[in-house]
């Protein structure tokens, strides 16, 4: 992820997440090509915390499954 102004344009409405942009990369460094809706789908509701997961946050949800 990446603060960038005029980013959120770049999404669906309510997708925009304060202009922090999204990329995928390879293992070799390369950025992939990928479809980053799902992306920014999922940091959408994290309001509170600038749309960023911590890792508090990931361990808790990977207890629940």
């Amino acid at each position: 992820m990446e603060r960038r102004e005029g980013a959120a344009k770049e999404y669906p409405k309510g997708l925009g997440n304060d202009d922090w942009d999204f990329a995928a990369f390879k293992p070799s460094g390369e950025r992939a090509s990928k479809d980053l809706t799902a992306c920014a789908a999922c940091h959408a509701p994290l309001t509170e915390s600038h749309h960023l997961f911590s890792y508090d946050h990931i361990i808790s949800e990977q207890r629940m499954k």
